[in-house]
């Protein structure tokens, strides 16, 4: 299959015929689809369990941890602005953030998370830093999946 979408060539065919978009990250679900984050577009495929590569939409996770299956079995993965949930479905918004442009978010301006982890229990750990072009400081910040949801900064550090 040839099919062309967003600079991509075999999307709705078999995955070995199909480009791989610069993959710099990848997970997989509790069925078996396997999520790959592209550089070149800035896209996300899906390979179902039938090998058939889907285009889910634009997204750019950053660095290799931007793409993690959550405990629950989902593949969740954080761009410049928020936290999304991966589905065959699609890109589901699940946390956002404010604009990184000179907005505080729990006393760090231009927070822009840079990495992603999920705890046993479905906590959200991101960091930003420094050195991101956004943020004014290095941060670890906590998103409990209980409770009320609310964000915690747990550690901080301003630029040497």
């Amino acid at each position: 299959n040839t099919n062309e979408y967003a600079g991509l060539y075999g999307i709705g065919g078999p995955a070995r015929s199909a480009s791989a978009d610069g993959a710099n990250g990848v997970a997989s679900d509790i069925f078996g689809n396997i999520y790959v984050s592209g550089s070149n577009t800035k896209g996300i495929l899906m390979v179902d369990t039938q090998g058939i590569v889907h285009f889910l939409g634009d997204l750019y996770p950053r660095g290799p941890s931007g793409l993690v299956e959550a405990p629950d079995g989902s593949v969740v993965a954080m761009d410049e602005l928020g936290v999304v949930g991966l589905s065959p479905q699609g890109i589901k918004t699940l946390i956002s953030f404010p604009t990184t442009d000179k907005v505080s978010y729990l006393g760090i301006t231009g927070f822009s998370p840079n990495g992603i982890a999920t705890g046993p229990e479905g906590t959200f750990y991101l960091d930003t830093f420094y050195g991101n072009g956004y943020a004014d400081k290095s941060a670890l910040i906590m998103i409990p999946a209980q409770g009320d949801g609310s964000p915690s900064l747990l550690w901080e550090q301003r630029s040497p």
